[in-house]
């Protein structure tokens, strides 16, 4: 294998399954978890029109929240992925390669 070939890959099947699941569950859980919040604090300021209201404002901020998050997670995936494609197996130069070990020189030596 030359020292330019990549090496292979494991993107076939569901091997990057993982990840994406992960990025699918952000976005709900930040909605979710924000319209939660949004309308325990509308409830105790204003009652049950002000949780409604603080559901909305929730839902909405946690949709932000949740989709800035999510494009942050991928930029750091892609740079995560072009890094390890960049990095490259170290290959000794063919004179190392040929070189005898050590351990068979003292051998010679002693001899």
């Amino acid at each position: 294998m030359s020292p330019d070939a990549e090496p292979p890959t494991n993107d076939h099947g569901i091997a990057g399954a993982g990840r994406w699941c992960g990025i699918a569950g952000e976005l709900p859980c930040a909605v979710i978890s924000l319209l939660l919040v949004g309308q325990t604090l509308g409830e105790a300021v204003g009652g049950l029109q002000g949780a409604m209201t603080g559901a909305i404002i929730g839902a909405l901020t946690g949709l932000i929240f949740g989709a800035y998050s999510t494009y942050l997670t991928i930029q750091h995936l892609e740079r995560v992925e072009m890094n390890a494609q960049a990095r490259r197996s170290y290959v000794p130069p063919m004179e190392e390669i040929l070189e005898k070990p050590e351990f068979l020189r003292e051998r010679e030596f002693e001899e």
